[in-house]
């Protein structure tokens, strides 16, 4: 039997196709939004990870001072000190809940494993605090050096195990706000440079407890951490820390007056070490020590947070953007679903049932029964017409997805390339040491590493001009390119420094192609633009080893090592990991 429709049921069925049209819609345009906000809220998670992260370093760092004050001191003078440690212990403990918090509510598929290391961690800071309250508890005059040294050494070791912890936070910050990656690697350089600073004031405590001479390994660890010091505030200065806190009173960047404040305690060190590192007659305590030196790493811990409360202000101020366009999206659709309702309310009834009342009397003064009226076709042309619109909207959603995707692949390739050099830089270099970028199989984790630095570059920069540097680098940049090999990784690090990540262990081919480049650069006239002609050289550091999260760093600071060797042997030379096992 055939079922026919009377004219107000279709009416009524166009008109709810319209609303929910119009619904559909709606959501297609809020979804974007919707998406945006969601975003905004992960960065934020992402952040909170990252800073409670390198609060946590910092909080197990600083930890060092009263402890190393508590047993430089004799058992019956530590009451203060003693109370100060409680104190920064307990914020070490705050700390570490915090983060442990953070990346409980992280969307980490690895958190469980993280949350281990953590614990671990946690024990072994435990231990250390054991081993400070042992030595505390004991005449001054029994109290071991290398046991001193030994309890300062783990407290080393427990910073050393977050690094990895802080490394994957800052790089899952970048990954998932690009706009922060710049911001995240120099707050990286200001922890890095205070926990250096601090090791070298560490370093000291065990000769001052017992009042004996520096040993000769003592001497070189400090010379080593003078050197780390050294690259990162050069890191420092051309970054772009001034924006933080403005100038001094000078006129130069706010960066000098912190690394003005760190140099100040280097002096501090050196004058110490003047009068007691032979005899072990120092002039100062342990105590003392850590009340002179320390106030001199503040201005990195506050550069540091200033750094992070900026990119909170940040990525707050996108969250809130993105849920004032949501809201008002929102209102919108509201609005427009309300006026559609009104106009089919008002066309239902004022016209389309008056119409509909005149056919009927219409059929009814012609004597005609109902079902021989025809059936009416303008509902499907509504359809129709709705049914148009939706199909416009849809391309044109298309055509600005399109859009940014294509705006989104420009921003990631000016996130990883240096604009001086073409090249790419830090940030992609990190992330494939990592095997984070999906660069390569993932098996394929056996590489070297060289990093070169170009010979007395500010000696350039200060005769000839920085555009004349800046000149010198793209040239480098040129000549390097050329010379390695297809698939390598050639990256600007920062500064001078360049760095070539080699697909390949033979640590032999890696040096090898460091003294092809070596030779190249050496022989390669540099032109600056009054038509003189510069000599350049540069300086190589080769290590082998593995790609990874957990490789990376040790890659990384065996070659820094490697490369710090060749500097000391009197540049434009290269110098490998295996020199260095070698004196050792």
């Amino acid at each position: 039997m055939q079922c026919y429709f009377t004219d107000r049921q279709k009416l009524w069925a166009s008109a709810l196709t319209v609303l929910a049209a119009t619904l559909g819609l709606g959501l297609m345009l809020i979804l974007p939004h919707h998406a945006d906000y969601r975003d905004s809220q992960r960065r934020l998670q992402a952040l909170e990870t990252f800073r409670s992260a390198l609060d946590l370093g910092h909080a197990v760092s600083a930890e060092r001072g009263p402890a190393n004050s508590v047993m430089g001191e004799p058992a019956g003078d530590t009451h203060a000190a003693r109370a100060r440690l409680r104190e920064f212990r307990t914020r070490s403990d705050l700390h570490f809940d915090r983060l442990r918090d953070s990346i409980g509510r992280a969307p980490w598929r690895d958190r469980s494993g993280w949350l281990a290391q953590l614990d671990r961690l946690r024990q072994q800071l435990q231990q250390v605090r054991a081993q400070v309250d042992r030595i505390a508890g004991q005449p001054h005059e029994s109290r071991d050096a290398t046991v001193v040294a030994a309890t300062v050494d783990h407290a080393f070791r427990v910073v050393d195990g977050l690094q990895p912890l802080i490394t994957v936070a800052g790089t899952r910050l970048a990954a998932v706000a690009p706009s922060t990656s710049g911001n995240v690697i120099l707050a990286r350089v200001l922890f890095d440079t205070r926990e250096y600073g601090g090791r070298l004031g560490s370093l000291v405590v065990p000769s001052l407890v017992t009042r004996t001479p520096l040993s000769p390994g003592t001497q070189a660890a400090m010379e080593q951490m003078r050197g780390r010091l050294g690259a990162l505030q050069e890191v420092l200065l051309h970054s772009d820390l001034a924006d933080l806190d403005g100038n001094d009173q000078d006129g130069m960047p706010q960066a000098s007056g912190t690394i003005r404040s760190l140099q100040e305690g280097m002096r501090i060190m050196d004058r110490l070490l003047a009068q007691g590192a032979a005899t072990g007659r120092y002039p100062l305590t342990a105590r003392m020590l850590t009340d002179a030196y320390v106030p001199h790493l503040r201005p990195l811990d506050e550069a540091r947070e200033n750094l992070m409360v900026l990119i909170d202000m940040r990525l707050h101020q996108e969250r809130t953007e993105a849920g004032r366009v949501l809201g008002w999206t929102l209102a919108a659709l509201a609005a427009v679903v309300g006026v559609v309702v009104a106009t089919l309310w008002v066309a239902l009834r004022r016209l389309f049932a008056p119409l509909l009342a005149a056919a009927q009397e219409l059929v009814a003064l012609a004597g005609q029964p109902p079902e021989a009226v025809p059936r009416t076709r303008s509902e499907i042309r509504l359809l129709q017409d709705a049914l148009q619109v939706l199909r416009h909207r849809l391309q044109e959603r298309d055509l600005l997805d399109r859009q940014r995707q294509a705006d989104g692949e420009q921003l990631k390739r000016a996130a990883e390339t240096d604009v001086l050099t073409g090249l790419a830089n830090r940030r992609v270099l990190h992330q494939v040491g990592e095997n984070l970028a999906g660069y390569r199989r993932a098996k394929d984790l056996a590489a070297c590493l060289i990093l070169f630095d170009v010979d007395h570059f500010k000696r350039i920069n200060d005769r000839h001009g920085h555009p004349a540097g800046d000149q010198v680098l793209r040239t480098v940049a040129a000549v390097a390119t050329a010379n390695v090999r297809t698939g390598d990784l050639l990256a600007r690090f920062g500064g001078e420094e360049f760095a070539v990540l080699v697909f390949d262990p033979d640590e032999t081919r890696a040096v090898a192609l460091a003294e092809k480049m070596r030779a190249a650069l050496a022989d390669t006239p540099h032109l600056l633009a009054g038509g003189e002609r510069l000599r350049v050289t540069a300086s190589f550091g080769v290590a082998s080893g593995t790609r990874g999260v957990l490789g990376w760093l040790d890659l990384l600071d065996r070659a820094d090592r490697a490369l710090y060797q060749a500097k000391q042997r009197g540049r434009d030379r290269v110098c490998a990991g295996a020199d260095l096992a070698t004196e050792d």
